[in-house]
């Protein structure tokens, strides 16, 4: 919900429209799209949605500690230097 809520919060700071159901993957697509961030940072927001996706489905073996821990800190560096900071 945090990068959802941040991507959502990016986009409009930048004056791009926000739907209410758009995923992280379509806000991704959009902020990538309007160049926003490259297109290398829109595939590590995608690892990142992969890693939570996997994880809200229960697919413990598709993923590992150390992967989530480098995206919860790649997720706060990411939002920190998009809107500040995200303590």
């Amino acid at each position: 919900a945090v990068l959802e809520n941040g991507l959502k919060q990016i986009a409009r700071n930048h004056d791009l429209k926000v739907k209410n159901r758009e995923d992280i993957g379509a806000l991704n697509s959009k902020l990538a799209d309007a160049q926003i961030y490259n297109r290398l940072m829109q595939k590590q927001i995608q690892v990142w949605n992969d890693i939570r996706n996997n994880a809200d489905h229960g697919n413990f073996s598709e993923y590992s500690l150390d992967l989530v821990k480098g995206m919860l800190n790649g997720v706060r560096d990411f939002l920190g230097q998009n809107l500040g900071s995200c303590q």
